[in-house]
């Protein structure tokens, strides 16, 4: 890893362990890091997703509660299985 936080493409040397200990709680944060935005992409997503299913499910009780409404106003009755009448 260069001083830059970048990752260096090649086996690097370590002039001591302290160092060495260095790149890697480095490396350690910055997989930290990108573990933690993942994980907050996914959890978007996921939120984003249940969202549309909510209002398409939203949608069509609109839809389905509309033609049934359309029955009643034209006279017609819902079909119902009342026998006893």
């Amino acid at each position: 890893m260069g001083e830059d936080g970048r990752v260096l493409p090649m086996p690097a040397l370590f002039p001591d362990v302290h160092y060495a200990l260095e790149q890697i709680d480095g490396l350690r944060r910055l997989v930290t890091e990108r573990f933690a935005q993942a994980a907050q992409v996914g959890a978007q997503v996921i939120a984003a997703h249940q969202a549309r299913a909510a209002t398409s499910m939203q949608q069509r009780e609109i839809e389905q509660g509309g033609m049934q409404n359309a029955d009643t106003t034209n006279g017609n009755t819902p079909q119902t299985d009342d026998t006893s009448a």
